[in-house]
């Protein structure tokens, strides 16, 4: 299992805020890790290249190719269900690799080039500055290795996603006063897209290609990552 070691308390992802295509500062460039973490290729399943199609509307197809290639790289390298990967993305960017948001979280997962940078020297993965996160591949990787993290130490689905959505210090910082956690428009944005795109997909074929289920509601929720 891969195991969370703190996390930045800059937001990672900021709600859509009518993004642009832009490039951001060279404020947080640094020079890159010595090795990354490549994803391990794997075989593309046609029914769920056909899934991403249907709905990454306003992309060419060779770039919903290119979704479906680096999700299923990313959930085959951290253990994170492609379809929640998938249901991010498309609440996030809609699928658009080149998207800046006005908070300045960047490409697929809407990314902070700061919270990008701690995430990549966590993991390995190699860091050549903000424009790495508009690489469709650097930047799935490094959303799904910080959803790990987020897993790690919140455990429930909807914390996971407020975190992901606010920043894990506010969600953190709610629970140490003892406040609620409630669950915003963005956790149930993406939990709605999840809901669909797994009744689309079937659980017959995620059974078939991955040989497991992944089960991240209700009374037998789990959300671990295995590896």
């Amino acid at each position: 299992m891969l195991l969370g070691v703190g996390v930045v308390a800059t937001t990672l992802f900021a709600a859509p805020l009518g993004p642009t295509l832009r490039r951001p500062s060279e404020a947080y460039a640094e020079a890159a890790p010595p090795k990354r973490v490549q994803p391990t290729s794997t075989v593309i399943s046609k029914g769920f290249r056909e899934l991403v199609h249907r709905r990454a509307i306003g992309i060419t197809p060779a770039e919903a190719d290119e979704v479906v290639r680096v999700v299923l790289a990313s959930a085959e390298s951290t253990g994170v269900d492609p379809l929640l990967l998938v249901s991010l993305i498309e609440v996030e960017s809609s699928y658009r690799a080149g998207v800046v948001s006005r908070a300045g979280a960047i490409g697929l997962m809407q990314i902070a080039p700061i919270t990008g940078v701690h995430v990549a020297r966590r993991n390995e993965i190699a860091w050549l500055g903000p424009d790495a996160l508009f690489d469709a591949t650097t930047n799935v990787e490094v959303g799904a290795r910080y959803f790990v993290e987020l897993v790690e130490r919140f455990r429930d689905i909807e914390t996971v996603l407020e975190a992901y959505n606010i920043g894990p210090e506010k969600v953190a910082e709610r629970r140490a006063a003892g406040d609620p956690v409630a669950t915003g428009p963005f956790a149930q944005r993406v939990m709605a897209v999840y809901r669909s795109v797994r009744s689309q997909w079937g659980e017959r074929e995620m059974l078939s290609y991955f040989g497991r289920l992944w089960q991240i509601e209700g009374p037998s929720a789990s959300i671990e990552i295995s590896l």
